[in-house]
């Protein structure tokens, strides 16, 4: 989201007519200066279709893009699918992504809960990576692979 204005405003996310979270956009200070936001702990039991309704109020703010992921919750080994892993290694404070298949342009990008990036990069003709946190402040974070045009996302706790 991006805005040049400091107004009231923001976006209510309803499912089913039931309001599961909320967006308040904030001056970004140019209408070019992206700030991502989350609305976590959005949590869909069954598998039957939903009507999903987003109602904005106030004006003078741009919508980049909106997308849906799925997070699995566990927070240690993680099992992304059956090609990729991730997991945080304490003893050497990196996150250890772990891929059967080449990565081939694969992207890694690590976001605290506030939406912050913490990292981003691309990797071409790997099947490890590692990311290091050791300056990183301890928390969770969601971390994000995306190949062959394929993206899993998980939590992850770092301590």
């Amino acid at each position: 989201m991006a805005s040049n204005v400091t107004s009231t405003k923001r976006i209510d996310v309803l499912i089913d007519n039931v309001k599961v979270g909320q967006v308040v956009p904030v001056n970004t200070a140019g209408w070019q200066n992206w700030e991502t936001k989350f609305i976590n702990n959005v949590v869909i039991k069954d598998s039957q279709p939903k009507l999903l309704k987003l109602s904005f109020s106030g004006t003078e703010f741009n919508i980049n893009w909106i997308e849906f992921i799925s997070i699995n919750t566990s927070s240690q080994n993680t099992e992304l699918n059956n090609n990729i892993k991730a997991w945080y290694d304490s003893n050497n404070r990196q996150i250890q992504i772990s891929m059967n298949n080449v990565m081939n342009q694969a992207t890694v990008q690590v976001f605290n809960t506030l939406g912050q990036s913490f990292y981003h990069e691309k990797f071409n003709g790997l099947t490890n990576a590692s990311v290091s946190v050791s300056n990183w402040p301890t928390g969770i974070y969601l971390v994000s692979v995306t190949n062959n045009n394929q993206r899993i996302t998980t939590k992850l706790i770092i301590e």
